[in-house]
């Protein structure tokens, strides 16, 4: 009897040592965290003292100059007499040099996964303040890279095979680095040159942790508090979840990959290739473009009609994405664009994409022939429909959508700032405590970011001219 009783309190000590070893990986990553987050309070609780002391003795009527980078304190700029205009202006300073810098850099301390999250936020303007999505969107991954062994190693152990069996040749020095993968130039034994994207050693069980720890943080009490109700954590990590999850899986990047090389097939883009059989959840093995990346150096050496031709290529690859497919490349920036040698245009990196859904897909149609009609009251409607129950839209809002409107679509079509206009249409909904599918603010940051890039390649560029062209081309269907 007592033999048995002493084995059941044994195997049920046993059974509570190993629940409690699963939680000490969660518990040391939270200490972790919240140390860091600790230590960068308090920073900025220094930080706040110094900016206070600068404004009370810099001397009558001057100012740090909010220019992001606090090596520049001894600059001043000159304040309003007025006083409401002295704090408007105190504040912005202090929110761009001090507050700016300080969550940035607690994002980037923290690593991939809130990283990842932070440049998830930059883009909305329901559950973050304005001025820190200029900072979180210039977020970078300031990560090393692992040591080529490790990089190896996964390869080998997906593949069960040795890492010459698998390439003819594997370049140690990463092509490039980021907080979730890093990718090498190898070369298969047909001869042909692949890029090889491997998942860092470590980086799933951090970011597993790293979820686990985020999704019980939203359902604590302090998120229910009423001045937060408004904002859906729980949602926002939930979808969050998905997202990085989705690019951790470099399967389903290869998917993605099929479907834009499908999509563009109609327009002279390139999609790189896809070698299945050398790829894995771990591993992507894509086919190595040579081109360049665009730069001071590219944009010199081409005509203003090539850059022209390139800039209308980039743009209207992304109007089909969006208005005919619904399903477009999400992460637009310079790095992922390559000019090829006969001036092909090609897209690359595929971790990070928009979907559509066909109902916010056709109020986007009805919004293109609105702007490109120049009907201002007809785009306000169509603004205010954006994604929103008709029922929740006020008369007020739609008033306050005229008048915007009225400011941005001028005689000249060519001078319309669409992802502006957009992004202010987010903002005001806001104040009206609407609320927009998170997909919309995906698709802002997206067409902000395409605005950079054609403008980049080509000052001269219209995308509003442009989409006028697409609206007659792909769209007259719809009017």
């Amino acid at each position: 009897m007592y033999r048995g009783s002493y084995e059941k309190a044994v195997r049920l000590s046993a059974a509570k040592l190993v629940k409690i070893k699963s939680y000490l990986p969660i518990l040391s990553r939270s200490i972790a965290i919240f140390s860091t987050a600790a230590i960068q309070i308090a920073y900025l609780f220094k930080d706040t003292f110094l900016f206070a002391l600068k404004i009370l003795f810099g001397g009558s009527g001057i100012l740090l100059s909010p220019s992001g980078d606090n090596k520049n304190h001894s600059k001043h700029v000159p304040m309003s007499t007025e006083r409401s205009t002295r704090w408007q202006s105190r504040l912005a300073a202090y929110q761009e040099v001090v507050l700016s810098k300080r969550i940035t850099e607690m994002f980037s301390i923290l690593g991939p996964t809130f990283i990842k999250m932070g440049q998830v936020l930059s883009t909305r303007t329901d559950i973050v303040p304005t001025f820190w999505m200029t900072a979180l969107a210039n977020l970078q991954d300031h990560i090393l890279p692992k040591d080529a062994l490790e990089i190896k190693n996964i390869i080998e152990a997906d593949f069960a095979k040795n890492i010459d069996e698998i390439f003819r040749y594997f370049q140690d020095k990463p092509l490039a680095t980021a907080s979730i993968g890093q990718v090498h130039l190898a070369g298969l034994h047909d001869g042909s040159d692949v890029v090889v994207k491997v998942v860092k050693p470590g980086v799933r069980e951090l970011i597993s942790i790293d979820i686990a720890i985020l999704e019980h943080l939203t359902k604590m009490k302090f998120f229910k508090l009423s001045y937060l109700k408004e904002i859906d954590f729980q949602g926002f990590v939930s979808e969050f979840k998905v997202t990085i999850l989705r690019e951790l899986d470099y399967l389903s990047e290869a998917t993605n990959c099929i479907k834009f090389k499908k999509s563009l097939s109609n327009l002279d883009v390139r999609i790189p290739e896809v070698f299945f059989e050398y790829s894995t959840h771990n591993v992507l093995t894509l086919e190595y473009l040579e081109g360049h990346k665009i730069d001071d150096m590219l944009l010199s050496a081409i005509s203003s009609q090539e850059k022209l031709k390139i800039a209308s290529l980039f743009t209207k690859s992304y109007l089909q994405m969006v208005f005919l497919d619904g399903f477009y490349h999400a992460d637009p920036h310079q790095g992922n664009i390559l000019i090829l040698f006969d001036l092909e245009l090609a897209f690359l990196d595929f971790g990070m994409v928009g979907i559509l859904d066909e109902q916010i897909r056709h109020q986007l149609i009805d919004i293109a022939l609105a702007i490109v009609s120049l009907d201002m009251k007809k785009s306000a409607k169509a603004l205010a429909a954006l994604g929103v129950s008709t029922n929740d839209i006020s008369d007020a809002f739609i008033s306050e959508l005229e008048r915007m409107t009225t400011s941005y679509i001028t005689t000249q079509l060519g001078d319309i700032k669409l992802g502006s206009l957009l992004m202010d249409v987010l903002t005001t909904g806001k104040r009206y405590k609407l609320r927009f599918p998170s997909q919309l603010f995906l698709l802002v940051k997206t067409i902000v970011m395409c605005e950079g890039v054609a403008a980049t390649i080509a000052p001269d560029f219209s995308l509003p001219v442009t989409l006028a062209e697409f609206v007659a081309e792909h769209l007259s269907d719809f009017k």
